[in-house]
């Protein structure tokens, strides 16, 4: 019987734990209005190899910003995102002539925040005198 051979090799991903969003109505005159609701709490256990990764499969999966700059840090291991979005969700960009609409008090938009909770795993694959520690026969 031949055996596959490995080396005890340290890598490191992230883990995508939890995204969270909460929205609540936005009136360019008065701010905010009444409470938050939360419209998306998924825990999708997601790894993936990099920041560029963690930043494409949050732009497939919710429609976020790949620029790293739109994210900020809420707490350790929480990051934010947070944009203004149409009564359907879709966000809304500055230029757009919905939110010139809403700046002249015409249009409604609202205010989203994500939350991204993250873990950065840094993994270590055991080598033959580890697993002889744990009690294996060599």
């Amino acid at each position: 019987m031949k055996w596959l051979k490995r080396k005890a090799e340290t890598f490191t991903y992230y883990l995508i734990e939890r995204v969270v969003s909460d929205t609540v109505e936005d009136d360019y005159n008065e701010g905010e209005k009444g409470n938050s609701v939360q419209t998306l709490s998924e825990n999708p256990n997601e790894k993936v190899e990099s920041v560029e990764n963690m930043l494409k499969y949050l732009n497939s999966s919710y429609g976020l910003s790949e620029d790293k700059k739109d994210y900020h840090t809420i707490s350790d291991s929480q990051i934010g995102y947070a944009g203004m979005t149409d009564e359907d969700g879709n966000w809304v960009e500055t230029d757009d002539e919905l939110y010139k609409a809403w700046k002249k008090g015409e249009a409604k938009l609202w205010s989203t925040i994500f939350t991204i909770v993250v873990s950065k795993i840094e993994s270590k694959g055991l080598s033959e005198k580890d697993l002889t520690e744990m009690g294996f026969k060599e």
